[in-house]
């Protein structure tokens, strides 16, 4: 798979790697956010700093740091917005100019998840349209609905300055579109309200799923 570019849209750049990269290119202050950390996490760290820089640098920026936020959201240059996930084995970012927000996040397919863990994650509701899905993988498809939910949150939270869980949202997988509709079930912010629904982009990326979203 080893590194890929995309543009999402004129302004949205996606850059994800399957490779590892060392600690040696990322500037001093970044190191120093995750010098006490396990390798495992200084690696992630790493390989996604890089990755952003270089969406930020495809959007015609110049390479700077990026440092962790209080809600541990990357810092982003002046008028870009940006957000990185990682999982075992891949590391992406995403960068925007002219947009208000964006999420991405990828999660490696694991089938030995607990059951009981994706009740915190959906509800029976959630859980029973996923499932009458026309050849829909249920392991998948609950994946699919976590990460859906996890670039949401991602998204929103420049905006709603606060964490909220997975019960906040309900998530509907459109297989036709690729698309998972997310509607709040809560109020978040006065912007964002119960109701709400926002439309993330899901990929099958063999033993991953990734999801994004732009608004």
């Amino acid at each position: 798979m080893a590194t890929q570019t995309l543009e999402l849209s004129r302004s949205v750049v996606f850059v994800g790697t399957d490779e590892i990269l060392g600690m040696k290119d990322l500037y001093v202050e970044e190191r120093e956010q995750v010098q006490n950390c396990v390798l495992k996490r200084q690696l992630e760290f790493a390989t996604g700093r890089w990755c952003m820089r270089k969406a930020i640098s495809y959007l015609g920026r110049p390479p700077c740091p990026i440092l962790p936020g209080p809600g541990r959201e990357p810092i982003m240059p002046k008028n870009m917005v940006g957000s990185i996930s990682h999982t075992r084995g891949y590391c992406c970012a995403i960068a925007g100019v002219g947009v208000r927000g964006v999420g991405v996040d990828v999660e490696i397919i694991d089938p030995t998840v607990d059951q009981e863990v994706w009740k915190l994650i959906y509800g029976e509701q959630e859980r029973l349209k996923m499932q009458a899905i026309k050849g829909m993988d249920p392991i998948r498809g609950s994946f699919a609905i976590y990460s859906a939910k996890e670039t949401v949150f991602k998204s929103l939270y420049p905006f709603v300055k606060r964490y909220f869980g997975f019960e906040a949202a309900h998530a509907d997988i459109v297989p036709t579109e690729n698309v998972i509709r997310v509607t709040l079930t809560q109020d978040l912010s006065v912007e964002f309200k119960k109701g709400i629904t926002l439309d993330v982009q899901y990929s099958n990326m063999g033993e991953f799923i990734l999801t994004t979203h732009i608004h």
